[in-house]
């Protein structure tokens, strides 16, 4: 049987290299199979991915359905951590997207900007709370809480769309 060709896993032929193959093909196949992942995940580069079956299905479960009040990369990396850390520390995940939508809308609500929702998870995660406690910012002698934003309307309508879905 000739070298069978392939760009995405789900082209690999699981019944090859036959056993009749030539042993003079095996280097073939195993470049085949290094191109197939090098294509597959572009993006991995050198780093070493820890995250086990779990946590990966837990961050594939919404992260595409979920609407983001920030939608920096670090933004939904922090969330994405916060949501692992919760399964592993308490053994709880959000059982819908409604709620784990209302938990990003009140994260929104109780922190001044990004930077403040970001610091305010990672310091629930570094003091072990079960919940996320944004801290109050002092400005000119007044304690603020509150980030004084307002949604647009496409993203009220949207959320609003997500929530009864």
């Amino acid at each position: 049987m000739g070298l069978e060709t392939a760009t995405y896993i789900t082209d690999l032929v699981s019944t090859n290299p036959l056993g009749t193959d030539s042993k003079a093909q095996g280097d073939n196949h195993i470049r085949l199979l290094k191109e197939v992942l090098k294509t597959q995940f572009p993006s991995l580069g050198s780093a070493a991915v820890t995250a086990t079956a779990a946590e990966i299905n837990l961050l594939a479960g919404g992260i595409f359905d979920i609407i983001y009040p920030y939608t920096s990369k670090e933004f939904i990396n922090i969330w994405s951590n916060w949501k692992i850390y919760k399964a592993k520390e308490f053994k709880f995940n959000y059982r819908t997207l409604q709620s784990e939508q209302a938990a990003l809308k009140k994260l929104s609500n109780d922190s001044d900007n990004e930077s403040h929702a970001i610091e305010s998870i990672e310091l629930a995660m570094a003091n072990g709370w079960k919940g996320i406690y944004p801290q109050k910012i002092i400005n000119n002698g007044k304690q603020n809480n509150k980030n004084g934003l307002s949604y647009s309307t496409e993203f009220q309508e949207e959320l609003a769309r997500k929530i009864q879905s």
